[in-house]
C-alpha cells in the first residue's frame, strides 16, 4: 500500500511538471507571436530583412543580446552562420533562449545551421 502511494505520488508530480511546461511553452508561443507581429507591422510589406540587420534590433531580450554581442554577433548574417550547438555553448544562451531566437529568425525568413 505504501508503494502504491509513493507511485501515485510520483505520477501526480509528473503531471503537475507537465502542466507547468504546457503553460510555460504556451505563454512563450504567445509572446513569439505578438512579438513578430510587431516586428512584421514594423517592415514594410514585401521587403526582406538584410543580413545586416543588428541583433538589438531583434528584440531578443538584453540577457541574450549581451551574450550574443560578446561572442562577436553582432548582425542577423552572423548569427545564421552560427550553428545551434555552437550558441548553446555562448554563456547566457540555453535552450530556452535558442528556441527564442530561431524563432525570430525563422519569422523574418532566415535560418540558423544545423
Amino acid at each position: 500500500a505504501a508503494e502504491e502511494e509513493k507511485e501515485q505520488e510520483v505520477k501526480a508530480e509528473k503531471k503537475k511538471t507537465v502542466k507547468k511546461k504546457v503553460a510555460t511553452a504556451d505563454s512563450a508561443a504567445s509572446s513569439k507571436k505578438k512579438t513578430s507581429t510587431k516586428k512584421k507591422a514594423a517592415a514594410p510589406k514585401g521587403d526582406p530583412v538584410d543580413g545586416s540587420t543588428k541583433v538589438t534590433e531583434l528584440k531578443l531580450g538584453a540577457r541574450v543580446e549581451n551574450s550574443l554581442r560578446q561572442s562577436g554577433i553582432s548582425t542577423l548574417s552572423d548569427l545564421c552562420s552560427r550553428r545551434k550547438d555552437d550558441l548553446l555553448t555562448l554563456n547566457g544562451i540555453g535552450p530556452k533562449s535558442l528556441d527564442k531566437i530561431i524563432s525570430m529568425v525563422e519569422d523574418l525568413g532566415w535560418s540558423i545551421d544545423q
